[in-house]
């Protein structure tokens, strides 16, 4: 019996918290290295103040937001945002912040986490990519000349193969893949001067070859004739 009502607690507990849970949604938006994010809190049919907590990703500059905050651990300055919100019954609240990242690459951003009286709710983890950091340095291999032409112009390294014509020969491109390989197209070029010579060659050779089999036979037919006379 007690064993059962212990249960029926619990099992009470557990969806007291699912009922008055808090939703998360976090979207972003990302140009080159700044970012802005926006949080859409749902909240169920009950009032509640909550603490919405979003940490900060490691060297990113989080500083152009007024609810910043730190904590010093074990000699680590961690940087996350607060924000204090009062929900009423059925509310959707949202919250913005941005951050510059320190330079092109992969990100995660940690989960959003709300403090209730329920209990702790987390949203998800929010995978980002920054491409172009658009400061006249082709930071590869993030940045190339299709993601960041800012930064990666044509005819340079940068594991892309532009085949622009620029007079400048792509090192990334093979051999006659740029139209700036003069020295591959000269070659093609040369080959296909070569062919063409040894072909008008070979004609003259053959009209010449067939003139002299004209002219012998010519010159058969004559002295056949003189012999008969």
């Amino acid at each position: 019996m007690k064993r059962s009502l212990m249960f029926g607690f619990v099992v009470i507990c557990l969806l007291s918290q699912i009922v008055n849970a808090v939703d998360v949604e976090r979207s972003y938006n990302i140009s080159g290295l700044n970012v802005s994010v926006e949080l859409k809190i749902t909240n169920d049919n009950e009032a509640k103040d909550v603490v919405v907590v979003e940490d900060c990703i490691p060297l990113a500059d989080c500083s152009r937001n007024e609810n910043l905050k730190y904590e010093d651990e074990d000699g680590y300055r961690k940087y996350y945002l607060r924000w204090k919100v009062n929900l009423s019954p059925g509310e959707i609240k949202i919250l913005r912040y941005e951050f510059s990242l320190p330079g092109p690459g992969k990100y995660a951003i940690p989960s959003t986490k709300i403090y209730t009286q329920e209990g702790v709710f987390e949203g998800n983890v929010t995978e980002i990519v920054a491409y172009c950091n658009a400061n006249g340095v082709c930071e590869t291999p993030e940045e190339n000349f299709i993601n960041c032409p800012e930064d990666c112009t044509t005819g340079i390294e940068d594991n892309i193969c532009d085949a622009v014509k620029d007079n400048k020969v792509d090192p990334d491109c093979e051999e006659g893949a740029d139209p700036d390989d003069t020295v591959h197209y000269e070659e093609i070029i040369g080959k296909e001067h070569t062919s063409s010579n040894l072909s008008i060659y070979i004609a003259i050779f053959a009209i010449f070859g067939i003139i002299a089999g004209i002219i012998t036979l010519l010159i058969r037919k004559i002295k056949k004739r003189k012999k008969r006379v």
